[in-house]
């Protein structure tokens, strides 16, 4: 499963542990799957429109919020 559905050129991430974060290209191709083997990991566009969370509890999450204008 696709975690991003529609063609986006960029995206952010980062780690709850860490102060870096990281734009990711081609973020079309990025899957949910993807970060299973990582610890808390937050992804937003480039405009924080929305959030993405995937957490490292097998049974907490995955977690997605929009903005609703």
């Amino acid at each position: 499963m696709h975690l991003i559905n529609r063609k986006r050129r960029f995206v952010m991430f980062f780690y709850q542990q860490s102060n870096n974060a990281y734009k990711l290209n081609n973020a079309d191709k990025i899957k949910a799957e993807d970060f299973n083997n990582e610890s808390d990991v937050y992804i937003v566009d480039t405009n924080f429109n929305w959030t993405y969370v995937h957490t490292h509890e097998d049974d907490c999450g995955p977690y997605f919020y929009k903005l609703i204008n």
